[in-house]
Parts: C-alpha cells; structure tokens; sequence
C-alpha cells in the first residue's frame, strides 16, 4: 500500500503515522523547515498556532468523548499530548514545543515514512497514482487552493481566526496575582490576574479604542470560538465579564472575595516560564499590545514573548466536496482532512486526519465501498459524527464545526433523561458503536496501535466501571475499640501486598524517611432539610466552601432541587437558596443562618460514611 500526505499538521501528522502503523508505505510532504507560513514559528511538525489547549478531558463533556474515542481508536498524537501535557483544571493542554518536537521524532524515526522537504503548489504535482490525502491546513492558500477549487467546481469558504499573546512569566507582577482553578477543579494550574471595577473599565475603553493592525481583504468573519478580545470588548460593558475576563469559581486570597473581573494565565511550557492569556485573541498593533495590556495590574511591566496576530483561514465546502470518510467527489483517492476539511478545532484535525488514513487505506487494498463504510465510525460517536457534518449537512448554510453534544441528539424516549445522566449513555452508545468499527479495522486492515492499559483505567471515569463485590463479613460495621489494632495495608514497590496492623508501621520506618501525618477532621456534612414550596425532604451532602455562605453540594434527590428553590432546615430559621445547578448534577447553594456556621453544623449534621455502613455512629470523633 502507498500513500501520500500533504501537510504534516496536526491532521497530515496522525494520517502519516496511521497509515504507517498499518504498514503502508507513506510519503509525507511539507514545506518545513524551508518556508513556513507567517502564523508559524516553529520547524517542528504539528506545530499548535493558537492556544496549547486541547480543550475539555473530562468524559462528561463532547470534547472530553472525542478524546476518548481517539485513544481507544489508538491515535498517536493524543498519546503524545497525554505525555507532554500541563495543568490546565479539567483540560488537556501541552507544552506545545515537547508536543510538536516528539511528534516530529516519531515521524522522522518511523521507517515507512519518507519524508519531502516540498512547497506543493498544485494538485497535479501529487496525483501520480497514489492515494493522496491534502492536509495543508486552514492556511492553505495562492495556486494549491485554486486548483482545490478548480477541481471541485465548488468555491472556497473563509473566515478570521486570532491568536493571544504568550508573556514570560518572570516578569509577571506576582503581588497582583493568585493561583486557582475555578471552583477548585484541577488544583492550581491557572495564574488569576484580578482587576477592580476601576482597572476593568479603564481597561475595556482602552482596549475597544486602541489601534489594530490592517488585515488584507479583512471582512470581520470570524469563527465563533475565536473572537478577538477587542470586538468583545466593543460589545458592551460588561461582555468581557461574562466571557474571557468571568471571575465566576474565583476567590482573591487577599480580599477573601470575588474579582470584580479578571484574567486567567495558562502555562505554555511544563515548566511554567512561559504563559498565554487565556481568551485574548488579538489583531491589535504589537504596540498597542503592550501598553493595552499592561493596564492590567499583574502585566504591567510583562514582556510579551510572542504578540497575537490574526490570520485568514481557508476551508472547503465539505457537503459540496466530501463524500463519507472524508473522501473527494470528483475523485476517489484524493481525500481531505483537517480544518482544511470544514472542521474547527485541534483534536477535530486529529480525529479527521486518522479516519482519512483508514478510509484511504481502504481505497489503496482496493477493498468494497461496504468493507470502507464498516471503517467509518457511525453518527453515534463524535468521530462520526463530525465526519458526517462535513459530508452531509446542508451545502447552504455550511459553517465549520467543531465537536459538540448538538451532533450527538437523544433519541425521543431518551430525552426525559436526567441532564446529568445524558453524557453517560451518549459515553456508552459511542463506545458500543467504536467497538464495531475497530472491530471492522481490525479484520480489513490489522490489529490498532492500542493505548496502554495504565492510561485506559487512570482515564475511565463510568461509576459501571468499579462496581464489586464485597462480602458483608468483610466490611467493618464499627471501628475497633482499641484504635491502633487497625488494619494496615503495605504497598512496596515490587513486592506483594502485606496485610498488618497499625502497631507495626514503625518497623517499616527507617532513619530519614518522610512521614506525611494527615490530621484532618470530619465534618457533619450531611444534612437534611425540606424544601419551602412543597415541604419535600431533601439531603444535602456539602462538598466544599466556595466563598463565605456558599457551598458546593451534593442534593437527594437531585430533581426536587432546582435554582431559585428555598430550603428549610430547623426550626431557629436556618435555610439555603440554590444558585446554580452544575453540568455534574452538583449544586451551589447559599445558606442563610445565625451564629457561626460550623456550631449551627455540628448540631444538626451527621457524619458522612459509606453505603455499606448502615449504623448511625456513636462517637461521631471516631
């Protein structure tokens, strides 16, 4: 089998190493390192233009889905972020240099790879017979894109896309700045810049007047999901503050309160020297770029490393030019992918770039429109279904897309399914319906490359997944009466499991070894009151402070609690209101009480233990 990959970006890169990894013989071509475009800096393939964020990793989201759905499809540029990654809260971001520099070296070293150092400048340079896949991504554009369009008989599409400026972080006003996720979700791997009413007005005005820099045939089309701070800006007074600048999830340590707004910071590297300004998208003159963003407190003598700027991206028609599988029209072994494809997104253009690779490698063996079809991920999973969005939606009204729960509808009797439980079966539909895919794969073409076990189990977060049985005679009901007869697990490097007491941890202690003594108390965190409106009994298990009343919690049953209800607790007046119910079910809720809270808690809590433990504890201390 032969291939031919043009464009070794995220989508050329994945396509380039799944074919190999099934034994075809590749040749890749790139401009690299020779001429690179004006919104690259690196020689690297793969190389992240906009922002090192991979977005959403949780399973509960369409983002955190299509991740998954890769890995289990064995896609090597995601196995490749999971080893590069930084924290970023619930994201997937990278220290995009290692990212693009070990993708490039898993390229370079491949053996079925051969790679071209070429400027591609027409399509009739690459159809000599191989199956050819055009990955030059969305800046793709001069006599290539015209001959794209010549053969397609179809126009292209455009839209603006902006870039924000990445500062060292050593020179970040550290006094103005705390470090947090929101809502505490992910440990601390944002560096928060707060801003007073006074700075974020001041701020505002001068970013909605300051200069920006000319942009040739500009049209102020832009992708939704990138627009530069400054139209925000424009938008209104307080657009910023509900969008990049929220301070929701956030408390200043030094106030003990929310910001009035401010900005997030997320490291560009894994050791932290460099960090991007989350949200910032710009066209602004480079020089109105520093003195614009050193009117925010901690950036005030910052120095910028890299300045944004906007760039026009190029994307086909695809329901015009695409069959299934990303596939040409006019021409069955020509295939597009990447955001050259209509898709937006990092890991859309890996998603597209790996079933590209398939579908081609189905078309070099020569095998039947069914055996490809039965390669296709169907529209019950986000792979799928981004692959039929650009095939099949309306040619009219084609904008790019990126991966979304909207591609993803319940079926009618499905609708009336707890919000929160909706991701789960969408979760399970796919993961059924890719188990038939790679099941096809694996009998036209050959075994996937196959994620390590390690990472399948630290990335499964299905509840199904550690269900087990415990036999009652084994759960301790009560704790023992003298404490130190506890049972005590040994888990040593290399060594089976030792089953103890609590007595012998000090012969397993040398001199100079770290004891960590964990002194924490349990709180009564579960209580029970009745909802105002219809007197029904609600549990309320509290998870966390978020900021002086409010409290993240946990309710039973969740659906007897919605935003804006009222809750009673005890007859001295205590009560809650629900502010917000969360993607996961939780709920924010502020109480409203006399005295001090952990008293009032003490009296009418209980303590939290496990299912399985059905006594009411006696000493609460133990």
């Amino acid at each position: 089998m032969r291939l031919t990959v043009v464009g070794a970006g995220l989508a050329g890169s994945e396509a380039a190493l799944t074919a190999a990894s099934f034994g075809a013989d590749v040749t890749l071509i790139d401009s690299k390192p020779g001429v690179r475009s004006p919104a690259h800096m690196s020689d690297f393939f793969a190389e992240l233009v906009c922002s090192n964020s991979l977005k959403s990793d949780r399973i509960d989201t369409a983002q955190g889905l299509l991740k998954k759905e890769l890995r289990a499809m064995g896609s090597h540029l995601l196995a490749i972020a999971d080893k590069t990654s930084v924290p970023a809260g619930g994201a997937l971001a990278v220290d995009r240099d290692k990212f693009s520099r070990q993708v490039t070296d898993a390229i370079v070293r491949h053996p079925n790879i051969l790679i071209v150092e070429k400027t591609v400048r027409h399509l009739d340079d690459v159809m000599d017979g191989d199956v050819v896949i055009i990955s030059t991504g969305p800046l793709t554009s001069g006599s290539l894109y015209e001959s794209i369009e010549q053969m397609t008989g179809v126009g292209g599409m455009h839209f603006y896309d902006a870039v924000a400026p990445i500062v060292d972080a050593s020179t970040l006003d550290l006094k103005h700045t705390f470090v947090a996720s929101r809502y505490g979700k992910g440990g601390d791997d944002y560096i928060n810049c707060p801003m007073n009413e006074d700075e974020y007005s001041a701020f505002r005005e001068a970013l909605a007047e300051a200069e920006r820099a000319p942009v040739r045939d500009f049209d102020r089309i832009y992708f939704k999901d990138c627009q530069p701070v400054e139209v925000l800006a424009e938008r209104g007074t307080d657009t910023l503050r509900y969008g990049p600048f929220r301070p929701v999830g956030l408390i200043d340590p030094r106030t003990g309160k929310r910001p009035y707004a401010c900005l997030q910071l997320r490291r560009e590297d894994e050791k932290g020297t460099m960090v991007s300004l989350v949200g910032c998208q710009t066209r602004l003159t480079f020089s109105e770029q520093r003195r614009v963003f050193a009117m925010i407190p901690a950036l005030r003598n910052v120095q910028i490393l890299r300045y944004g700027v906007m760039h026009r991206n190029s994307f086909l028609n695809g329901p015009s030019v695409l069959s299934k599988g990303f596939q040409s029209r006019e021409n069955r072994r020509l295939f597009f992918a990447g955001q050259l494809s209509g898709l937006e997104g990092y890991v859309e253009a890996i998603a597209s770039g790996l079933m590209a690779a398939i579908t081609a490698l189905g078309v070099a063996k020569s095998l039947s429109c069914e055996e490809i079809e039965s390669m296709i991920p169907s529209a019950e999973t986000m792979m799928g279904a981004l692959a039929h969005w650009v095939s099949s939606s309306n040619e009219e009204t084609f904008q790019p897309m990126n991966a979304n729960y909207g591609l993803l509808p319940l079926a009618a009797e499905l609708v009336r399914i707890k919000k929160k439980d909706r991701p789960r079966i969408r979760a399970e539909r796919s993961e059924h319906a890719l188990k038939k895919t790679i099941s096809a794969i694996e009998s036209l073409l050959g075994e996937l490359p196959r994620k390590s076990e390690e990472r399948e189990i630290a990335r499964d977060l299905l509840t199904s997944s550690y269900d087990y049985y415990l036999p009652l005679e084994l759960i301790a009901n009560r704790p023992t009466k003298v404490r130190d007869q506890s049972r005590l697990l040994i888990m040593r490097s290399g060594n089976l499991l030792e089953h103890r007491l609590f007595t012998d941890l000090p012969s397993y202690l040398s001199s100079g070894d770290c004891l960590v003594l964990n002194d924490t108390r349990v709180i009564p965190a579960r209580i029970y009151g009745r909802r105002d409106s219809t007197g029904a009994k609600l549990e309320f298990l509290l998870l966390r402070n978020i900021e002086g009343n409010t409290w993240r919690t946990i309710v039973k049953p969740a659906r007897r609690a919605q935003k804006g209800d009222r809750i009673i607790f005890s007859e001295d007046g205590a009560e809650c209101v629900i502010l917000d119910v969360e993607p996961d079910g939780a709920r924010i809720v502020e109480f409203i009480y006399e005295g001090d809270f952990f008293t009032w808690l003490e009296r009418i809590g209980e303590m939290p233990t496990p299912p399985y433990i059905k006594e009411k504890l006696e000493e609460p201390e133990r």
